[in-house]
């Protein structure tokens, strides 16, 4: 049973069309950075999914041992994105069309297009780690998805969250010190 179960989540996490990418400056030592402070965007107001994702963050880094202090503290920032895009696809698929009850193989049959459109939503969230003097981006991950619909805010608080261990999970990058 137990090995049943296993496999059934090993399946599941391979259907998983979340995509993370990571990207690094390898000169920059990594090891002297001991505090963060989360940067919202600017504007008036934090949508419900945007004060998910800077809490999440805070916690996952706050679980690798940084500590989370004033703007003016820091020793890095952490800046978030979110987008969403609406992708388009015309797909073209042939059929063998011929006579019940032959079906092409000794009465005359044809080929027919059938033409479908597929369209899809991708969101994205993009995490930069910046020093606090110098102002650079010293560490980068992507995360894409198809837009996912949630039934309750704790489901959407659950995925939220795992999206973002993933992000961070390779911050700080191995083998920098």
């Amino acid at each position: 049973m137990i090995r049943l179960l296993l496999m059934f989540a090993l399946l599941m996490a391979g259907c998983s069309s979340l995509r993370v990418s990571h990207d690094f400056d390898p000169s920059y030592r990594f090891a002297q950075l001991k505090r963060f402070a989360v940067l919202t965007p600017q504007k008036k107001y934090l949508t419900l999914d945007e004060a998910r994702i800077a809490k999440a963050i805070e916690e996952t880094l706050v679980a690798k041992g940084y500590r989370p202090v004033s703007r003016q503290r820091a020793d890095f920032y952490v800046l978030f994105h979110i987008g969403v895009t609406t992708h388009r696809q015309i797909v073209t698929d042939y059929e063998m069309a011929g006579l019940f009850p032959y079906r092409c193989c000794c009465a005359p049959c044809a080929v027919v297009p059938t033409v479908r459109e597929e369209q899809w939503r991708e969101a994205k969230i993009v995490v930069d780690i910046v020093t606090s003097k110098e102002k650079k981006v010293i560490w980068r991950a992507v995360a894409t998805d198809h837009l996912h619909h949630f039934k309750t805010p704790q489901a959407r608080r659950r995925y939220i969250r795992e999206v973002v261990s993933r992000l961070l999970k390779n911050f700080p990058p191995k083998g920098t010190s």
